[in-house]
């Protein structure tokens, strides 16, 4: 008589979906905010009470956004997995950004950018080669991970030079052709008429970038 195989895993239920959630991180203690954070907005309480109550609320959220991205790729494979990484781990930059630029908050949703870029390409990689090289002498990498996340790091800079870029020339012709175009002027003192020359007109090449980083 065969031995009986054991068991398959069970589906697992909304309750049990729940308690794996809850168990997850001791992070998951600060989701008390996210209700007050809600009452706070519509009792119209102090910004920077809402702001707090807020931030401390998205902790969690964060932490429980890549704990199920996680779960899911590790049955999607190794590529999807990945990509959903790659994607869903700026999710939370991402919603701010869309409601800053409802409210028209174009500075918020610049520093949100630009903080995300320099914080995961200098910051956390920083302390990944820091830490890890100080437990391994050789470390290893996922090379489609890493490869989904150098093509997105590529388009977002390609989205933020060509706009500035373009920005740059359109300033500069338009300077060029005002700058050909003398203009008389009066000087006080002696009396005479002065003509200014085109080279007040040049600009910059660099000013829109520098006035978006700051």
């Amino acid at each position: 008589m065969e031995e009986e195989q054991g068991s398959p895993h069970e589906q697992p239920t909304s309750f049990s979906s729940l308690k794996a959630f809850s168990k997850h991180s001791y992070f998951n203690a600060l989701l008390i905010f996210i209700p007050l954070g809600i009452v706070g907005h519509f009792l119209v309480w102090s910004d920077t009470v809402v702001f707090v109550l807020n931030f401390l609320a998205i902790i969690p959220l964060a932490d429980l956004l890549t704990f199920a991205t996680e779960e899911i790729a590790k049955r999607a494979g190794s590529t999807v997995g990945g990509l959903l990484s790659a994607t869903f781990g700026n999710a939370i930059e991402l919603i701010i950004s869309i409601i800053a630029l409802d409210e028209g908050l174009i500075r918020v949703v610049q520093a949100s950018i630009l903080g995300s870029i320099l914080s995961n390409l200098l910051l956390v990689q920083g302390f990944c080669f820091l830490f890890g090289g100080l437990k391994y002498k050789q470390q290893n990498f996922n090379q489609t991970a890493a490869q989904t996340s150098s093509s997105l790091l590529a388009l977002t800079m390609l989205s933020l030079v060509i706009p500035a870029a373009y920005s740059s020339t359109t300033e500069s012709e338009t300077a060029a052709q005002k700058g050909f175009e003398p203009s008389e002027k009066k000087d006080p003192e002696a009396g005479t008429e002065s003509t200014e020359s085109g080279q007040k007109g040049q600009i910059n090449p660099l000013k829109p970038v520098s006035e978006w980083i700051s």
